[in-house]
């Protein structure tokens, strides 16, 4: 804690941090919490999965309780493309291994004649796990489940759900007291009602006044239909079902409430899987895809689907989600190129990838859409979120821009 608030120096700091590491190493007892603490800062996965392989694979309680704590404290610092890394370097499940390959049988004949048909031996069956290596397995999978996100999701839904105290009839009389017809204050009182149930799943103030949000109209719309996704934050087994009245019918049956609806429906879906989109990425991905086009309605789902992927993809530094993005901000639209911009900074969020921000740049200087350049600016700071100075090339070159937004 001493070495991150007082060393200025972030390369000095992150050879103070080795040097910690190396010293923690060398106690009669290691103490892996504080090197993997270490190691998280410094970004080392495979350090950290190595480290967390030795203590898992300890017979004794203790060391596997140190193990589910060192995963809960790794998992505060939601760094996806870390956890990630950490993830696949331990060791791996019986299920995932490989069967080995039988052996060919020698070729067998008479002298000058056919040779014989015969049924190649089948594959050696997997011989049966010991008692130690299924405890082993178990382990695995609990800290994968923790390094995942799964277990302190479930955690924290059950807390909101259990401790949910807001008093409905400050949400009623605020509805009742306004004029529906105004669209700020209708919006203001959606967004009132997402922010005190966000992540509670508590939508009955939704489900008793349905002619009342219908009110709401193009964006509007879109961020009523986003807030379902404040509400329901974190429920990524069952998004798509909790928004299937907003979402396109061809995927799961519900209405599509329209381009404003449906862009909002997605931007939701971004909002639930936050910073654990594995589940849903493919999905939005393949909206994104259909919806190409130049008219009103696609540039509006765009948008949405762009969200929706910076916030389920965000700091995973996926270079196929960066090309999918980079594909619509290309088109030059202001709607969805804005909403590209932001994703692809969310998506490489603190990677500080110089390649992606001079394209960002360069685009940002030839596009004549305000929008695309705001949205493009703050995704090249995003970008360089966390780096100290690592980023004052970057910063640099953008004070001295000629455009006041950039």
């Amino acid at each position: 804690e001493a070495c991150q608030s007082l060393v200025q120096s972030r390369t000095f700091r992150d050879k103070v941090l080795r040097v910690l590491v190396g010293q923690y190493k060398k106690l009669e007892t290691p103490d892996y919490q504080n090197m993997c603490h270490c190691l998280m800062l410094l970004e080392d996965d495979a350090a950290v999965a190595s480290h967390l392989s030795e203590v898992i694979k300890k017979e004794d309680d203790e060391s596997e309780l140190l193990a589910y704590q060192i995963g809960f404290d790794l998992c505060e610092s939601d760094i996806q493309h870390f956890l990630l890394g950490v993830r696949n370097g331990l060791p791996a499940l019986a299920s995932e291994r490989a069967p080995e390959p039988a052996a060919a049988p020698p070729a067998e004949g008479a002298e000058g004649g056919d040779t014989e048909m015969k049924d190649e031996p089948a594959a050696p069956a997997a011989p049966e796990p010991t008692e130690e290596e299924k405890k082993l397995e178990l382990r695995v999978k609990n800290l994968r489940a923790i390094l995942s996100g799964e277990t302190t999701i479930g955690i924290n839904l059950e807390f909101l759900f259990a401790n949910n105290n807001t008093d409905m009839l400050i949400l009623n009389n605020t509805k009742g007291s306004l004029e529906p017809r105004n669209s700020i204050t209708h919006q203001a009182t959606v967004f009132a009602n997402a922010v005190v149930h966000c992540g509670t799943t508590e939508d009955k103030f939704v489900r008793e006044n349905p002619d009342w949000f219908k009110k709401a109209s193009n964006w509007a719309k879109f961020s009523a239909a986003a807030c379902v996704g404040m509400i329901f934050k974190g429920c990524i087994n069952s998004s798509r079902q909790v928004l299937k009245t907003y979402l396109p019918d061809a995927e799961n049956g519900g209405q599509s409430g329209g381009p404003f609806a449906t862009g909002g429906a997605l931007y939701a879906l971004g909002l639930i899987h936050a910073n654990h989109g594995e589940g849903i990425l493919k999905f939005l991905v393949n909206e994104l895809k259909n919806n190409k086009g130049g008219d009103e309605k696609a540039e509006t789902i765009q948008h949405g689907a762009c969200l929706g992927i910076g916030l389920a993809g965000m700091a995973t530094g996926n270079e196929e989600l960066l090309e999918d993005l980079k594909s619509v901000l290309f088109s030059d639209s202001a709607v969805a190129g804005e909403a590209a911009g932001l994703a692809m900074g969310l998506v490489m969020l603190g990677t500080a990838n110089g390649r992606a921000c001079e394209e960002m740049l360069s685009y940002a200087q030839d596009t004549q859409h305000e929008k695309i350049i705001r949205g493009l600016s703050i995704g090249m700071a995003l970008i360089m979120y966390g780096r100290e100075e690592g980023a004052d090339t970057l910063i640099e070159q953008l004070t001295r821009h000629k455009d006041p937004i950039l």
